[in-house]
Parts: C-alpha cells; sequence; structure tokens
C-alpha cells in the first residue's frame, strides 16, 4: 500500500527505497506524487531531514512456471555509490594510488585513476566507511578518512556545508554537526581564501554555492 514517509537524519532516496523493499529507487523518486521534492532536491543523495517522500504501491510480479523443475530467480539489489576525488594540499591528484575502504565487515580495494578517483558501490543501508590511500607501494605512508556514505545532507544546511568542507579537506574540528564553532569559521575562511571568496569566515550564499560546485554536489 502507498504511503508517505518523513525522511530522517542522514538518509536518502536510495536508503528509503532499500529499506522499504523497492529495486530500483527510481519507482521512488520518478513518483509523480514527488514531483515538488525533484524540484526541491534535484539530487536524490541529498536529503533533509522532515522530507515527504511518497512511496508508491508495488506492482505484482507474475510468473509462469512449468512443473517438475527447479528454478532460480534472481533479483535486483539497490546500492550506494561513494565517488570521491582526492588531492594533495596544493591540489594535485592523488593519481595511481592503492586505496582500502571498509564499510562493516566489508574490505574493497581499488587504485585511483589520474584524477584522484575512488568509486565504489557499497550496500544502499552503510552509513559511513573508513578510506586509506596508501602513498607508497609498502604501505608505510598513508592517509586516512572517515567517509559519511549516507545520505548527504543539502549544502543549505550548516550540517551539508561541513560535510562538503571535509571531504575537501577543510576540517572543522571539533565542532559537532550543525554547529557552527570556531574551527568551522577557520575552515570556511581557508576555503575562501583558496577559492577567490571575501574571508569572512560565514556561511553565506556565495561560499554554500562554491562548496556545492567544488564537491560536485
Amino acid at each position: 500500500m502507498s504511503k508517505t514517509v518523513v525522511s530522517k537524519d542522514g538518509e536518502s532516496i536510495v536508503s528509503i527505497a532499500a529499506a522499504n523493499g523497492y529495486a530500483d529507487w527510481h519507482t521512488v523518486y520518478d513518483a509523480n506524487e514527488n514531483a515538488d521534492l525533484r524540484k526541491k532536491r534535484p539530487d536524490p543523495s541529498v536529503q533533509v531531514a522532515g522530507d515527504e517522500i511518497f512511496l508508491p504501491d508495488f506492482e505484482a510480479l507474475t510468473l509462469t512456471l512449468s512443473a517438475p523443475g527447479t528454478y532460480t530467480i534472481h533479483t535486483k539489489s539497490l546500492y550506494a555509490q561513494v565517488h570521491m576525488l582526492l588531492n594533495d594540499p596544493s591540489g594535485n591528484p592523488y593519481a595511481d594510488k592503492n586505496w582500502e575502504l571498509k564499510v562493516n565487515d566489508r574490505v574493497y580495494k581499488g587504485t585511483t585513476d589520474a584524477e584522484g578517483t575512488v568509486q565504489q558501490k557499497v550496500p544502499a543501508s552503510a552509513i559511513e566507511g573508513e578510506l586509506t590511500l596508501f602513498l607508497d607501494e609498502a604501505g608505510e605512508h598513508k592517509l586516512e578518512w572517515t567517509v559519511e556514505i549516507s545520505g548527504l545532507d543539502s549544502v543549505d544546511t550548516d550540517g551539508g556545508a561541513q560535510t562538503r568542507l571535509n571531504n575537501l579537506g577543510y576540517h572543522t574540528g571539533d565542532d559537532e554537526k550543525g554547529t557552527v564553532g570556531e574551527s568551522t569559521k577557520r575552515a570556511v575562511s581557508n576555503f575562501q581564501n583558496d577559492h577567490g571568496l571575501e574571508m569572512t569566515g560565514e556561511l553565506d550564499a556565495a561560499t554554500r554555492a562554491r562548496l556545492q560546485e567544488e564537491h560536485h554536489s
């Protein structure tokens, strides 16, 4: 039966669709009843707690099988996509570097491309992961990050701006997510300085827009 749910902190269209048994998040996102939501959230991975999301009825699947026999039925499962561009402090990509991403009890491995890209499919229910980038073949020198995989908050929220700052290497320190303290203001000032914006330390409209552009989301 169709229903409307209210998104919680950290959820996205993908995770909500998976949790409610849909094989394709487009079934939810593209529903006519979610037209206003699509205008407000053009990126389905970006949600804000309190968004209302319509969940349409399932379409029944009917199969006709000839007995006797053994049959295998394959179904699709949803996943989340981790996509990151890793640069050094000078802005140069960490190209051709091995990486590991630990999510729950699984470890994914890969190598960055020429643009420093890390790209990996993970379970839709994943909340966060631990990313390790190996700077040498022996693995003696490495960088580590905690990666948020759950729904990305809108850049219009302070928490969403902080997440983007952290992902871009402008760390907001011990400031609680959604609370703009001195560490966040320093991170904002550094970002503004690096991108030709007035160094106010404030998350104004121009800074949020540039954050979204640099983060590609």
